[in-house]
Parts: structure tokens; sequence; C-alpha cells
């Protein structure tokens, strides 16, 4: 089975804001790749020849989408799930008054602020200090 993009910690707000500066690292190295395989993706389709310069950015491309996979895997061991590498937006699982829910956090925030449900996705996001007693 593949393990891309898989934790199967189950954190609470102490812990995950405790990582989130690890975190924070790998979503930037994340971002970073996701925006140099768009680019090279670009740059292949626009190629017109079977050409060095092809299997230069093949190869490229191939090694970009290797380290693309090792840095969600170390996310992943940080017990974060990637949601969306362009944006760099990260969950947690986390128990919210008893059921299974989601800690949010988007690269450019400051802490982790916001809790979802599994089903509620970013728009459903609630501030951490409205946390169910």
């Amino acid at each position: 089975m593949d393990d891309l993009n898989t934790t199967s910690e189950i954190l609470d707000i102490h812990e995950a804001r405790r990582r989130i500066g690890d975190v924070r690292l790998v979503v930037d190295a994340i971002m970073a790749t996701t925006r140099e395989i768009a680019a090279l993706q670009q740059e292949l389709r626009a190629m017109r020849s079977d050409s060095d310069r092809d299997t230069e950015l093949r190869d490229r491309h191939s090694h970009a989408q290797v380290a693309f996979r090792e840095k969600v895997q170390q996310l992943n061991a940080l017990g974060a799930v990637l949601k969306d590498p362009m944006t760099g937006l990260i969950d947690f699982y986390t128990w919210v008054d008893g059921e299974l829910a989601f800690l949010c956090w988007q690269h450019g925030e400051d802490n982790i602020e916001y809790w979802h449900g599994i089903e509620e996705g970013y728009r459903g996001r609630k501030p951490v200090s409205e946390f169910p007693s």
C-alpha cells in the first residue's frame, strides 16, 4: 500500500503547536518542489522534439517527484497530512468533544488557530478558542 500522505497520530493542540516549527520548514520545501514540478511540466509540454534538453527535463522532473514524496513522508512523520501543496495547507488529526477532527494550519499563519470536522474541510474552519467543552 502506498504510504504517501498518511499518518496514524492523533495529536492534541499543544503537541501539534509544538511541532509547527518543524512542519513549517517541510511545508516550505514541499511548496518549492511543487512549483518546480509545475514549471518542469509546463516546459516539457512546450517541447516540440526529443532532444538532450527533453531528457534533462524528464530527469529533473523525476528527481523533483521523488523529492516531493520524501518531503510528504517527512511531513507525515511529524503527524501532519498535506491537503494542498500549492498553498501549504495541512491538517493534524485530533479529538474534539469525542469526535475525530482536524487541527488546520496554512503556510503564512503564525500558529494553529483553527479546527474543522473531518467532512467539513477548509470552509468549515472554526477558531480553536471555540472547541466544545
